[in-house]
């Protein structure tokens, strides 16, 4: 009987995989993703793919392993080349039939072959169902804290004779692809595991601690409610409602009364394995009636004239060509208080680096829009590329949706940033 290789396997468990996601999903869930953000579905699709990049190329390894064998010297040459291809990978191992692990690289890893995993509870299901596996967080046999991304090798006959397992650190593999695309933005994002261990967090400290323990969220009041809602749904919204007192850790405006956040998630994960990727705006929730936008043309002109004033200020056009960031903060906040229709003023440098603005709880900061993570930096980049004015209708990343304009910062008819300001109108 011919086996059938994990390369054909894992294009038809994806399939799977897709079409489930597609029609199992409640109407309830389904409604409630309208509400997700897309800056947090394009997170999570980032998560998604480097998984299945990283399966595609287990699935090849293991369908050389199980022609080669799983002591051959080809097989150990198979798994190191896969640590060198993927720096963020601890080490990749390939497991005996028993559980033992047979072969392991890098070499640092060594002393650990012969070391037994069969007890492991990812490993207990991979050889109960031969399918691929993507583990929760666990303790590794050399004692750190790890996920694994674990395949089957099935030989001739269907006959399963090892596996293929790789370890990833989630401090340094969550940071490393989810840093670029989330650092200096105006919210707070987390993955953790539907029992609330943390696999993502920014203050690289709190990984493996458990979220749903209050003592992490004292000052959130509806703290309960909210984590009982995530362990419960696949994807929701909701909002926290924050008091301030001793040992908060919210902005001083929270520590000032209680106020409201928005927060959201939706379910992040590959195979059977399911986390929540939960993002929260680090801005308090505004009443938008409060902003008298109610002639939004009129409310342009306004704001255009206040703006061309801005730009045109030798002293503003100075302190964002030779980056003098707080001088540039100074004035942006001006702009702000004098203009209280707008929902946040912020600049750009010449090298398309977002540099702050005010509110700062609003505002991008130190953001390189130039390597077009999203759809987002690309309006920016052709933006700052045409050395003109532009406006735009956009989804803020935090929730909402805002008309932005955009004003070229020149200095002698040369482009030397921009400034911006926002309206929010949903």
């Amino acid at each position: 009987m011919k086996k059938i290789s994990n390369s054909i396997f894992l294009a038809i468990f994806t399939v799977i995989i897709i079409f489930a996601a597609a029609w199992c999903r409640t109407d309830r869930a389904a409604a409630a993703e309208k509400a997700i953000p897309p800056f947090l579905q394009i997170v999570n699709k980032h998560i998604v793919n480097y998984f299945y990049r990283l399966g595609v190329e287990l699935a090849h390894t293991t369908d050389h392993i199980a022609s080669q064998g799983i002591n051959a010297p080809e097989s150990r040459k198979e798994i190191l080349e896969i640590c060198k291809k993927y720096p963020y990978i601890t080490n990749c191992a390939i497991v005996s039939p028993d559980g033992k692990l047979a072969v392991i690289e890098p070499a640092e890893f060594k002393s650990s072959e012969g070391m037994d995993i069969s007890g492991q509870a990812h490993y207990v299901r991979l050889k109960e169902t031969r399918k691929p596996i993507l583990s929760d967080i666990f303790e590794s046999v050399q004692k750190f804290k790890s996920v694994s991304l674990h395949y089957p090798v099935i030989g001739e006959n269907s006959k399963f004779i090892g596996s293929v397992s790789i370890l990833i650190k989630p401090e340094l593999f969550f940071h490393d692809i989810l840093s670029p695309l989330i650092s200096g933005l105006p919210v707070t994002v987390l993955l953790v595991q539907t029992d609330g261990v943390l696999l993502f967090s920014q203050a690289r400290e709190e990984i493996a601690q458990n979220i749903f323990e209050k003592n992490m969220f004292k000052n959130i009041k509806n703290f309960e409610e909210i984590a009982a809602a995530i362990k419960r749904d696949e994807s929701g919204s909701a909002e926290l409602i924050f008091a301030g007192g001793p040992g908060a850790s919210t902005s001083e405006a929270a520590l000032a009364g209680e106020v409201k956040r928005n927060v959201y998630w939706l379910t992040c994960g590959l195979f059977d394995t399911k986390w929540r990727l939960i993002m929260a705006s680090n801005s308090n929730i505004e009443n938008l009636l409060e902003k008298d936008v109610s002639s939004l043309e009129e409310t342009e002109k306004k704001l255009s004239s206040a703006a061309e004033a801005l730009i045109n200020e030798p002293g503003f056009i100075s302190c964002v060509e030779t980056l003098n960031a707080e001088a540039a903060q100074g004035m942006i906040k001006s702009f702000y208080e004098n203009n209280p229709q707008i929902y946040s003023a912020q600049w750009i440098d010449k090298n398309i680096i977002s540099r702050g603005g005010y509110p700062v709880e609003k505002s991008f900061k130190d953001y390189d829009y130039k390597p077009i993570k999203t759809p987002r930096d690309k309006i920016f980049v052709d933006s700052f590329a045409s050395g003109a004015f532009k406006s735009f209708s956009l989804q803020l990343v935090e929730g909402g949706t805002g008309k932005f304009y955009l004003y070229p910062v020149k200095s002698g008819g040369k482009m030397v940033g921009m400034f911006y300001y926002i309206i929010k109108v949903k």
